[in-house]
């Protein structure tokens, strides 16, 4: 995954207007590991979605969409959460139609 949201390449991006202040082993591909575990744990039980946005011609990761805390039911809701790279602002390229 290049340009990962969650990489340190956007850490000045987004903090601290979108993401909370980070240690720095929160940057480190085995924290990564983690995190994709827990969210493949949280789709499983289907209480969250997770989605990575990916530049089409290359592994670029652009951003990310996170669905999480899911309620079924007549009241469905959830929490969404959402990270783009500063890099995907201008290299993304055009929508396909």
């Amino acid at each position: 995954m290049l340009c990962s949201p969650t990489t340190s390449k956007n850490r000045s991006h987004l903090q601290p207007s979108w993401e909370p202040l980070r240690a720095d082993d929160f940057y480190t591909v085995a924290a990564l590991e983690r995190r994709l575990e827990g969210m493949e744990q949280q789709m499983s039980t289907d209480n969250a979605l997770h989605l990575m946005i990916q530049h089409p011609d290359s592994d670029t990761v652009l951003g990310e969409c996170n669905f999480t805390n899911i309620v079924r039911g007549p009241a469905a809701c959830s929490s969404y959460r959402r990270r783009v790279t500063r890099a995907s602002a201008t290299t993304a390229p055009s929508p396909r139609r």
